[in-house]
C-alpha cells in the first residue's frame, strides 16, 4: 500500500512524500538507502540478507513483519502538487 502526501514545508525541494508498507521482501526491492546510527545510506546487498535473514527468523516464531519505507517525490518523478 502506498500513500501520497503533501509537506507542510519543502524537505530537500520536494512538496510531497510517498509512504509505502507492505511484505519486506517487496518493499526492499524498491529500497536504495537505509538508516543506520540517523545516517541515511545507500543499502548493499549484505544488508539486505540480513534483513530477509531477520524477517525470516520473525515469520519461524509465528510473527508478521511490516516494512515501511519512503521516498521524497521530486519535479523528474512526474507527479505534480
Amino acid at each position: 500500500m502506498s500513500t501520497i502526501n503533501q509537506l507542510g514545508k519543502s524537505n530537500n525541494g520536494s512538496n510531497q512524500i510517498v509512504y509505502v508498507k507492505g511484505a519486506p521482501k517487496e518493499v526492499l526491492e524498491l529500497c536504495t538507502g537505509i538508516f543506520k546510527q540517523e545516517n541515511r545510506v545507500e543499502i548493499t546487498d549484505d544488508d539486505r540478507d540480513k534483513i530477509i535473514q531477520a524477517n525470516d527468523k520473525y515469520a519461524r516464531d509465528g510473527l508478521r513483519v511490516l516494512a515501511v519505507a519512503y521516498h521524497l517525490i521530486s519535479p523528474e518523478d512526474g507527479f505534480t502538487d
